[in-house]
This record gives structure tokens, sequence and C-alpha cells, in this order.
């Protein structure tokens, strides 16, 4: 399972689940139950989180003996709900009135695994439905009808298909066969389903849009963000690089592409305020008057200051191509645990006096609409920085306040060169089949992208280099998909599921 998550090849989503289900089932003891379970948990977390100890040591400043030991940690409690719910899929069976056969327990760890995963709160939530997206598998276009957490209960279910299967070539060759066989079958046909429901992208409107990647190292940005908290010349000058930077990039861009209606600069790119009331200040007014000739509209991360209540909240700006701002900044809501905040800070405020190291960063309102013009032609932007991309609530509710296109903007450089931003941007770019959205993604260091609505990326940068890019997007209305109205309440018909099959237990067979 840990070898399935990007950027390695996704060759056992349908069978990974097989040998632990085939371990516990016959297992009489909770105590070995949980350990089997656990030990596969941390394993591969191992293999698919392994950058936090990269992250851990390159920007949390610890030694490498500490940073493994982070890693270690976080592994040993990431998925925790893999043990837990099978712990109580063995309670369940082993206190059935009746005697419970292989099949029907494997149906049961895949409905409860599926059903705790999705409630489970985890910091970084993946699942294996992202994986058949990765692959560019066609069965992931079904996610326009129940998400990729609902795919991923379908590998789940899958699983069990073939754990039956292969449980019953000890009895029953013929049958085992024909009932892997068949889930081969489904396989396919769930690949030709969403073969099928592909969405043709004809449109007589577009977007022409270029992503300025300008790979600035973590450490620069930070200096760069001190700027904004005291005056020492050389911090102040390090902010005025790093926005001359993204215009040099910007104009070279632009050369290359002169029909650029947008342009998307990163999470943070520039590290100061650009709300309103700092408008008249020579940095923020060096970049109006640059976009002003651009004649193209801006959309750009930064910093957003509330005046009054003095709270700093990580942003992101829209100029039109006027060079001024189109509405006001759309600030972060969906914020990361110990990077944006610290859980129970706000109660008990001691707690950043123990971990001053800890950001406390304002949390906005949540999911909107930003609207811009360019050359009269009027655009809209349903907004949502780095982590927000992770929660396919977010991009739901942001998709049916009527949005032409997500822009997404991270900054991935905390976790080097490594497999995260490959998973990080995965997750994202599901948003884009989920809602047929197309989505814009401009990253620090890698992966900038650009993802169609049916899931194709026209767009992909490299990761900690310098580049810029563009393409035309289409765009097109086809209105709220089934997944957006309906689609994610597909938990109910999954537990009404589970409920039989446990309700089929309790009664004492004659």
């Amino acid at each position: 399972m840990g070898t399935s998550y990007p950027p390695f090849a996704s060759w056992a989503l349908t069978f990974c689940w097989v040998p632990l289900w085939f371990s516990i089932f016959e297992e009489k003891s909770p105590q070995k139950v949980f350990w089997k379970s656990w030990l596969t948990q941390f394993t591969l977390s191992l293999i698919g989180f392994h950058w936090i100890a990269h992250t851990a040591h390159a920007f949390g400043n610890l030694p490498w003996a500490l940073s493994i030991l982070a890693l270690f940690l976080f592994c040993a409690l990431m998925h925790l709900h893999i043990p837990v719910s099978l712990l109580l899929a063995k309670w369940i069976t082993q206190n059935a009135r009746r005697t419970v056969s292989a099949p029907l327990f494997f149906f049961i760890c895949a409905l409860l695994q599926s059903l705790i995963e999705r409630i489970w709160p985890m910091i970084f939530p993946w699942h294996l439905g992202y994986s058949l997206l990765y692959s560019r598998l066609e069965v992931s276009q079904l996610a326009e009808f129940i998400g990729f957490q609902g795919l991923s209960t379908l590998l789940f279910l899958l699983n069990a298909v073939f754990a039956t299967g292969l449980w019953m070539m000890k009895n029953h060759k013929t049958k085992a066969w024909i009932t892997i066989f068949g889930g081969i079958l489904i396989f396919f046909g769930l690949n030709f389903a969403g073969w099928i429901v592909r969405p043709d992208l004809k449109s007589d409107r577009s977007l022409n849009a270029l992503i300025v990647q300008a790979n600035i190292g973590q450490l620069d940005k930070i200096a760069g963000d001190l700027g904004n908290k005291n005056s020492k010349p050389q911090e102040g000058q390090l902010q005025k690089l790093i926005q001359k930077k993204y215009i040099d990039l910007t104009q070279e861009g632009l050369a290359r592409h002169p029909e650029t209606q947008v342009i998307v600069w990163p999470e943070t790119a520039l590290p100061d305020y650009y709300d309103i009331e700092f408008l008249s200040r020579p940095r923020q007014l060096e970049l109006r008057s640059q976009i002003a000739t651009w004649k193209k509209a801006l959309i750009t991360g930064a910093y957003s200051r509330d005046l009054v209540n003095q709270k700093v909240f990580n942003a992101l700006f829209v100029f039109n191509d006027e060079g001024n701002l189109a509405a006001p900044a759309y600030r972060k809501s969906e914020l990361l645990a110990f990077g944006e905040y610290l859980p129970l800070g706000e109660t008990f405020p001691v707690l950043y006096q123990l971990m001053p190291f800890v950001s406390s960063f304002g949390r906005g309102p949540g999911p909107e609409i930003k609207a811009f013009t360019v050359n009269g032609d009027t655009f809209k932007a349903a907004p949502q920085i780095c982590y927000e991309s992770l929660s396919d609530h977010f991009s739901r509710k942001a998709a049916l306040l009527g949005t032409d296109f997500h822009v997404n903007i991270t900054n991935d450089s905390w976790f080097g060169k490594t497999v995260e931003p490959f998973q990080h941007g995965t997750m994202n770019w599901a948003r884009a089949i989920e809602t047929r959205k197309p989505l814009i993604r401009a990253t620090n260091t890698g992966q900038s992208s650009i993802v169609l609505q049916d899931g194709k990326i026209v767009l992909l940068s490299p990761l900690e280099q310098e580049w810029y890019g563009a393409a035309i997007i289409p765009l097109i209305d086809a209105g709220p998909t089934f997944f957006m109205k309906y689609g994610y309440l597909d938990w109910v018909l999954y537990l009404m599921i589970l409920l039989v099959l446990i309700g089929r237990l309790r009664k004492k067979h004659v």
C-alpha cells in the first residue's frame, strides 16, 4: 500500500488490504489484531510520509536524530483508524450469534475502514482514491458522482472481492476463479464507465493563464517576511528583490505569451501587505504600475492585516488589468495545525508562550468568489490557499457559489525534493473532477499546474526550478455536479449496507 503513493506506480490498489485481512480473520487475540494492524499503518505511513523527517530537519532546525524520531511519532499515530476499525470489525464478528464466513468478514472490514477513514482527524488526509487519479485511470472520472472518497470506498470493496476469491482457492477453485474474474470485470467496467462520462471540453469561452514559479528558498522567504515586523534595511531590500524577481520572470513569460489574460503567483509570493490601506507604499505602487503596464490581471499570494484587531492573515489578492484591487483580500480559513496556528492556543494563550515558534494567523470566513475584469471580460475565481485544497467540502462549497475556475496558491518549499509535492498536487487536482471546474495551481517551488475539468494536466512545472508556463483554459458552465449536490452523502448507503450485514450476524442461524 505504501508503494501505491505518488509518485510510485499504483500497482496494488485492488488487493493491498488482502494480506492484513487474511492475517486477522482467524486471529483470536485482540492484542495481536491491534499490533498487526498498527504495524501495517506504521509501515505504509513511513513509506508515504518519509518527508516529515526532511521538513523537521531543514525547517524545524531539529538534528537528524530528533527529526527521525518526529517521523516515527507521526507514523505511529497518522493512520490509527486502521487498527481501530479492524478491532471493531473483529469485535463485531466475534460476538456474532452465527458463524461468520471469511467473505462476510472481509466486506465488514472494507465498509468499516471506509467509513471510519472519512471521520478520522488527519493533518494530511490521504486515501487511495487519489492514486487512481495519479495513475490516470479512467475510473477517476466517476468522482463527479461520488468524489474521490467514494472511489476510495470502491477500492475497499474491490479488495473484499479479491480477498473472497483468494480465500476460496482453498476449497472451491472454480468459484474462486469466477469471483476473481468478476472483480477484474468490475474494475474494467468502472474504468469504461469513467471513459463514457468524461466531459466534452469544447467551449466558446476560455481564459489564457500564465503561472510564474520563482523558486525562492524558504529561508529567504522567512527573512523577507521579517521585513513586515521591523525595519532592518537588508530585510526590506530582500522584499524588494523578491518582488523584482517575480516581475522579471513575468516579463519573460509575457514576452513569450502575450495573449495572457491573468497572471498567477504562488502563496505568500510577496512578503508584504497589499490591502487597500497599504497600496500607497512605494513597493505596492511599483507593483500596481507594473500591472497597469502589462494590462493583465494578477492573482497573487501575500499578507493581509486587520488594522483594528492587529491580526495577520495568509491571503490572496486579485488585481484587475488597471492595477487596482478587484476585491478585498481572500483570507485563508483552513489553517495548518502547528504551521499557521496552535491547537487550543486561542483558549490557552500560555501555549503560545511555551511554543513561540508556532505562527498565529487569523482565520478567514471561508470559501468566496473573487471576480476580476480583463479587457472588459469578467471572470470569477474560487480561491484556495495550500491546505484548503485537501478538503473536498471546501471546494464543493466554493464551486456552488458560481465560479469559472479554482485557483490554488501553495508553497511546498518546506518539503524539498521529496514525494510530498506529488501527493499534494494530486489531492489538489482531484477537486477539478469533483466539481468539473478547471484549476490553476501556482506554487513557489513546484509542482505548478493547470488541470482541466476532466483531470487532464495541460501544464506541469518541474520541482525546485525557476519556471513559467501558460495554457488556454476552456470555461464551461455545466452546472453543479451530482457530487456537489448529493454525492458526498454516499456514506449513508455504505452505513446502511454495513448495518444490514451486522443485523444478519445478530440473528441466530436456524
